[in-house]
């Protein structure tokens, strides 16, 4: 990448980061207005994912805990982390344990997101990109359903894409309970681990890349299918799940596939450890013989006082009809970080590896380093650059300015 398409990045993340940086706003999306808490309940920082939001959504979008979040999760509002607001106590500042239950209001939310970058990369013309505006809509519906739907607008193209939108229903309004999601959807063990709400703009190689041209599943291609799980908070929770994945183009991607999942909670801070297991099919096509495949992922995440981190790996193979299998494994190490108040960096390494047909195997390995300035509670600025190489070919350098904001 050219010195100066770096420099013109830099300067778009400080140019935006001086105009934004006013007084916090004390407006915060639907979610949190929705409970009357803070972003930090759920998050550790915006947009991801605390253990208090990956229960929250396992509930079916119901609040149900406090204790950990309130040291854990952005410090944007007035009086710092533990401060308590006048009208509506934060649930996360409550002393009930992780997994309990609290009472709330049937309400449905809305929630609107926008994320527009400027990208630079080498040997590329450098330009802004208008992004996809996200409407986040649902809700419970009474103490068993529940409803999501997530739709993306293309602003270049005009198109509108259903990211995810299911129905939930959980047995019990109490720690120990069974569910059943139904539509399309994402497993949670990938949800949580890399495919979905995240501070990072980019996501771990193994989770993102296909095998190969024949089969362009990967483990964050979406399902339509049905899912029933059985949880017991804070300690564990395992999935089954059968679906079709969405793959535009192929005319063998309409198999029935069947995967599994089990996480188990360590401690009261959200440390956890899962497991993933996938086994599809591509069914033949004209020209393309059908390819039976399987995948196995494991995650190890770990949270400190203003740190995150994660360690995934992935094996598996394909075996396409009458021909030799061909494996794929990788592995990818995250690390999340505090600055301050309004900052926070994140470092990633990457390593994928997937045999060829004929000659030597192909390699995908890099670092990705980021860094994103908030400057309102829903405004926040990104800048992120990779450095992955692959087998064969120099190493690609990239540079990337997000501006995302919320209401």
């Amino acid at each position: 990448m050219k010195l100066k398409s770096a420099i013109q990045c830099l300067l778009l993340l400080g140019a935006v980061s001086s105009f934004l940086d006013v007084p916090n706003s004390q407006a915060v999306p639907a979610f949190a207005r929705r409970e009357g808490a803070k972003c930090q309940m759920c998050h550790f920082r915006l947009p991801e994912l605390n253990e208090d939001g990956h229960s929250y959504i396992r509930r079916g979008l119901r609040e149900e805990r406090g204790g950990m979040a309130m040291q854990e999760g952005m410090d944007m509002e007035p009086g710092g982390a533990g401060a308590v607001a006048p009208a509506t106590p934060p649930a996360a500042a409550t002393a009930r344990p992780l997994g309990e239950p609290l009472p709330m209001e049937w309400r449905h939310y809305l929630t609107v997101m926008g994320h527009q970058t400027f990208e630079a990369r080498r040997r590329a013309k450098a330009g802004f990109h208008p992004g996809e505006i996200e409407a986040w809509m649902g809700g419970p519906l009474d103490p068993h359903w529940s409803g999501l739907a997530v739709l993306a607008f293309d602003v270049a193209d005009g198109g509108v894409e259903v990211e995810q939108a299911y129905v939930q229903y959980n047995t019990s309004w109490s720690r120990r309970f069974a569910s059943l999601r139904f539509g399309q959807l994402l497993p949670f063990a990938v949800l949580f681990n890399g495919g979905g709400a995240e501070m990072p703009l980019s996501r771990p190689v193994i989770l993102k890349s296909p095998s190969r041209a024949e089969n362009p599943w990967a483990p964050v291609t979406r399902l339509r299918g049905i899912e029933v799980g059985v949880v017991d908070l804070p300690r564990w929770n395992a999935y089954l799940g059968v679906g079709q994945p969405q793959i535009d183009g192929l005319m063998g991607a309409s198999h029935t596939d069947v995967y599994a999942s089990a996480e188990f909670l360590i401690g009261k801070t959200g440390n956890a450890v899962s497991g993933f297991g996938y086994k599809g099919k591509i069914s033949e096509s004209p020209g393309q013989p059908s390819i039976d495949y399987d995948r196995v992922a494991l995650f190890a995440n770990a949270y400190g006082h203003g740190m995150k981190g994660v360690l995934g790996l992935l094996w598996g193979n394909d075996e396409p009809a009458g021909e030799s299998s061909l494996s794929t494994s990788g592995w990818f190490a995250l690390g999340e970080a505090s600055l301050g108040a309004r900052w926070a960096g994140y470092a990633r390494y990457d390593h994928a590896r997937r045999e060829a047909p004929v000659g030597d195997a192909e390699t995908t390995d890099g670092p990705t380093l980021g860094v994103s300035c908030w400057a309102q509670t829903q405004v926040r600025l990104t800048l992120e650059s990779q450095f992955l190489k692959s087998t064969g070919t120099s190493r690609e350098r990239s540079a990337i300015a997000q501006i995302m904001w919320a209401f």
